[in-house]
């Protein structure tokens, strides 16, 4: 009878050790899940947190860089006005200057000394 209780023992112990890895295997997917579930809510944390950052910088950026941001399209725009203006200008006084040459070519020309005298007269 041990030949025959022999194989049944070998069974029953390859069922138990089978079934005790088995339980090892479902122990370590349980801790596997554990830290899963942990290193998630740390993920998420982490991510609320970082949120909240983004969004005190958002605030920051637009409270500081946007005032900025106006100043500097004000400026510009100021600058634009002062270059138009001289421009202008010299747009101006060429477009004067050759109207005002003619006039003086169609006067009559008087030596330099001539000038001054007839200067000098009419005020003496």
């Amino acid at each position: 009878m041990s030949n025959l209780s022999e194989p049944v023992d070998r069974e029953a112990a390859l069922a138990v050790n089978a079934l005790t890895q088995l339980c090892v295997v479902r122990a370590w997917l349980a801790t596997l899940l554990t830290q899963t579930l942990q290193g998630e809510a740390t993920i998420k944390y982490r991510i609320a947190s970082l949120e909240q950052e983004a969004q005190g910088l958002r605030t920051q950026l637009d409270h500081q860089t946007t005032p900025a941001i106006e100043s500097l399209r004000q400026s510009i725009h100021s600058v634009d006005e002062a270059i138009r203006r001289r421009r202008d200008e010299a747009h101006s006084a060429v477009t004067t200057q050759p109207s005002q040459m003619e006039t003086e070519r169609e006067k009559p020309v008087e030596s330099s000394s001539q000038g001054r005298r007839s200067g000098r007269r009419k005020d003496g």
